[in-house]
């Protein structure tokens, strides 16, 4: 073992010494400060994950960026996975109200490490529509930036599995309802 980031019910030696368990109490006892400086030097040496639930936000949010590489979008279908990851699960939890965190601050920092340098519009319920219309909408200029013409993306046209035309013909016919953001979007890749 490389690291001592191990589920709480892991325990090493066929049984012998529940190490899940023991890691557990020893995290707690650190936040509760009741742990000598040295014996947290010593944990910290072999590699202890004091916040386990920071370091996997940190894993979720490596996935997130991967998945941006890929899609343009953080709006991923909820079964969406990447590097191993339900990426498509976690994003869907991150946008339920308390998914970031029940500390306001530490919601605060995880909503800006995945806005501001990976998507800004990661949270599309914040514009007032859904994350199936924002993953559809960030295909669009994709395409276009590709090469297609606005007026050969027709239903049946796709990208990464999604109909991008079906989904554009279905803006064009129900303009009025959109709102004015979603509009303006359109409007600037010509699509109105």
């Amino acid at each position: 073992m490389h690291h001592l980031d191990v589920p709480y019910e892991h325990v090493e030696s066929a049984g012998a010494f529940p190490l899940g368990r023991w890691l557990s109490d020893q995290r707690q006892a650190y936040r509760a400060g009741t742990m000598a400086g040295e014996r947290a030097a010593e944990l910290e040496e072999p590699g202890i994950v004091w916040d386990t639930a920071d370091a996997a936000f940190e894993q979720n949010l490596a996935a997130a960026r991967a998945s941006y590489e890929l899609h343009g979008t953080l709006a991923a279908p909820r079964g969406a996975t990447i590097l191993d990851i339900a990426i498509g699960q976690h994003l869907t939890n991150f946008h339920r109200p308390g998914g970031l965190g029940k500390d306001p601050d530490r919601a605060r920092r995880r909503a800006a490490a995945l806005a501001a340098p990976i998507d800004p519009d990661c949270n599309p319920r914040g514009l007032g529509w859904t994350v199936d219309r924002q993953r559809h909408y960030a295909y669009l200029p994709q395409l276009l930036a590709e090469g297609a013409r606005l007026t050969a993306v027709v239903p049946g046209v796709t990208r990464h599995g999604e109909d991008i035309g079906r989904w554009l013909t279905t803006q064009r016919r129900n303009w009025e309802q959109l709102n004015e953001e979603q509009q303006r979007r359109l409007a600037t890749l010509g699509a109105k």
